[in-house]
């Protein structure tokens, strides 16, 4: 697959479960705490529907993980999958910041677990996405100077001429090539 058409694939599919997972994460923090069924007495039945809420946020949240395993290098390095990462964590987590600051009816138990989520999700895609951004930097800079090949080494490098590097340091000094 060509890394274009693999990084766009990447994208479609984890921002597509990205969204799933934010409408799912939505209704149930509209419901908080609740239970159905089991042998224990339930002081809060769950209402209708709920279920299908835990589904969605599932199928977002695997959607969002294969995106990010499409993308050609994950989120090591600048691509698909450290969007995929930033957006999901620093950007689920201030849209959960959003919704706990401005949702009063939101219940007590459920503005607990979001502002826990808040306090891990957002600094987990902010570094990634920090990271990121150093990365494009440092490349920009090392491709104005010497180009580097695939294995790290300098294209201008006596190595990749022929010559090793003790034979051009002891020859340095001599006025020889």
């Amino acid at each position: 697959m060509k890394n274009v058409v693999r990084e766009i694939a990447s994208l479609v599919i984890g921002m597509t479960g990205i969204v799933l997972l934010g409408i799912g994460l939505n209704g149930v923090l509209d419901i908080g705490s609740c239970a159905s069924g089991g042998p224990y007495a339930v002081t809060r039945p769950c209402p209708e529907g709920s279920g299908a809420l835990f589904w969605l946020s599932m199928t977002g949240a695997i959607m969002w993980i294969v995106g990010i395993v499409v993308s050609r290098r994950a989120f090591f390095q600048p691509g698909a999958g450290q969007v995929l990462w930033t957006a999901g964590f620093a950007g689920g987590g201030t849209a959960l910041l959003v919704k706990v600051l401005t949702q009063p009816s939101m219940p007590p138990d459920a503005k607990l677990g979001a502002s826990i989520v808040i306090a891990l999700c957002i600094p987990m895609g902010l570094v990634v996405g920090i990271v990121g951004i150093v990365q494009l930097v440092r490349r920009s800079r090392a491709g104005s100077g010497s180009r580097r090949t695939e294995d790290g080494a300098r294209t201008n490098d006596p190595q990749r001429r022929g010559r090793s590097a003790a034979r051009t340091a002891a020859t340095r000094g001599r006025g020889r090539p």
